[in-house]
């Protein structure tokens, strides 16, 4: 990055409270070819432990092109220990 990107950065006064990261990770678009971020799997899983396998097959995660599953590790820590099988 260069320095007035830098200091763009550190003079910008962006600072995000509980509730601005709460909204950015909810907000988060998992499978874009089926459209489901993390509410949808959220809610569809509601009291059940997230399960990769249960999410492929009912939710159709990774149907598409697949790089939901290729990037797993990018956000499966966004259901915090709330995961099997993955």
């Amino acid at each position: 990055m260069s320095e007035k990107i830098h200091q763009d950065i550190d003079n910008s006064n962006l600072y995000f409270d509980s509730e601005d990261k709460e909204t950015i990770k909810t907000s988060t678009l998992i499978c874009e070819c089926n459209g489901l971020g993390f509410d949808e799997i959220k809610d569809h899983f509601k009291a059940r432990v997230f399960e990769l396998e249960i999410a492929k097959s009912e939710l159709g995660l990774g149907s598409g092109c697949n790089s939901c599953i290729k990037n797993l590790e990018d956000w499966i820590h966004l259901f915090k220990g709330n995961s099997k099988g993955v």
